[in-house]
């Protein structure tokens, strides 16, 4: 219970609210999962997990998923420069 009354307590962006108490307070891990999305979308419910981690002193989980994080964002900006580089390729070619 501790990590949702620090998910309460947490300071999100100005663009977002916190996820209000009464749907937190007696959510189980997969409902508190989809409330994470739900409020804070595919991206920034990351850093608000990691935050939540950090507040509760599981720095080694946050490192983790920090890691993990930059991994695929690192997968998926390869894949797009590629995308773009196959784009401009045929340009090459009849130049």
């Amino acid at each position: 219970m501790a990590k949702t009354w620090k998910l309460k307590e947490i300071k999100v962006e100005n663009q977002y609210n916190n996820i209000p108490w009464g749907k937190l307070e007696t959510a189980r891990p997969v409902d508190v999962t989809k409330e994470l999305l739900n409020y804070y979308g595919e991206h920034y419910r990351v850093e608000v997990t990691i935050q939540v981690l950090r507040s509760i002193h599981r720095r080694d989980l946050a490192d983790r998923l920090t890691k993990a994080t930059q991994a695929v964002f690192a997968r998926h900006l390869a894949k797009l420069q590629f995308c773009q580089f196959v784009d401009v390729w045929p340009q090459w070619l009849t130049s």
